[in-house]
This record gives structure tokens, sequence and C-alpha cells, in this order.
């Protein structure tokens, strides 16, 4: 990851410092990354839940064997 227009210091206590500093912004997007995944997770148990809740709801409006839970297509018409 070396940029060819970087430029970098000739003295050993700012190279020091330029190190330091990526060491940091790199530990505090590692911490962000963190937070986001567990961001991510808890959303996803969420939408889990959720959506069984939504299940639910259709089962006891439309009934366990309706064929509109199954397909998401209406009835056909058996009127025949």
């Amino acid at each position: 990851m070396f940029a060819p227009d970087l430029a970098l210091p000739d003295d050993v206590d700012a190279l020091k410092a330029m190190v330091v500093a990526m060491a940091e912004k790199a530990a505090l997007l590692e911490e962000r990354n963190v937070h986001l995944e567990l961001v991510n997770k808890s959303s996803d148990e969420r939408i889990a839940r959720l959506t069984a809740t939504v299940k639910m709801l259709e089962r006891s409006r439309f009934g366990s064997r309706s064929e509109r839970l199954r397909t998401g297509a209406p009835a056909p018409n058996r009127s025949t």
C-alpha cells in the first residue's frame, strides 16, 4: 500500500509519528468494523423475529393450509 507521490520525511521521529498515527487509525477502523458487525448481527436477529411474527399473523389470518402462504400468489378460482 505504497503511494508513489507520498512524501516521507527523512526525520526518524517524524516517521515514527506517522507510523503511530497510522496504527491508531487502523485500530479505530477495526473498532468501527467490530461495532458494525454487532449492529448487523442485531439487525439480522430483529429481522428474523419480525419475519416470524409476520408469518404467525398470516397463519392466524389465512389459516395454516392457505395456498397464499406457500406460494405468495392468490389461491386459484375453483368455481368450475
